[in-house]
């Protein structure tokens, strides 16, 4: 976790998976002894629990850790995790609230969030890119938002709307 949290802005999530890893497979287990059969005991485990998304995220992260164990010599064989197959991921694309749920998720957010909703729900934008906006990056009479993504690192252009206008000139 020390190399996560020096390396990794997910770190957090990556300690979350960690104590599914470790229940399963035993905290004092060694890397030696994790075995394809056992990843695939782990994958149908979890599988029945949670997505097959999640659990690839887990085993991606149980890879990452064999392969850093191998480049700092600790772990002397190959991956077994090169030997398991992920499962497959069906990305169905993109799903846009419905008027009525618009509606019902500003009704129910407290007064405080419901202009940080309302410019989420305008702008596309996510949490982090939010709390990232310096009024330098908004320019109200050409009507656009340089958006800066702390999850891609890259800036992008996104249209003042009405109901975006309203929130930022309040």
């Amino acid at each position: 976790m020390e190399y996560a949290k020096a390396n990794k802005r997910s770190w957090l999530r990556d300690e979350q998976m960690l104590v599914h890893l470790k229940e399963f497979f035993g905290a004092e287990r060694q890397l030696a002894d994790i075995t394809p059969p056992d990843i695939e005991g782990y994958k149908l485990h979890r599988r029945k629990l949670v997505s097959g998304a999640t659990v690839n995220r887990e085993l991606a992260l149980l890879k990452r850790m064999l392969n850093l164990a191998i480049d700092w010599d600790l772990y002397l064989s190959s991956n077994p995790l090169r030997k398991v197959k992920f499962f497959q991921e069906v990305n169905t694309g993109f799903r846009v609230l419905s008027p009525e749920e618009e509606t019902r998720l500003l009704r129910n957010a407290t007064p405080a969030i419901q202009d940080i909703v309302r410019y989420a729900l305008n702008t596309g934008s996510r949490i982090g890119e939010i709390f990232s906006l310096r009024w330098q990056h908004v320019d109200l009479a050409g009507g656009l938002i340089n958006v800066f993504s702390p999850k891609t690192q890259k800036v992008r252009v996104v249209p003042i709307n009405a109901s975006v206008r309203r929130v930022l000139e309040f």
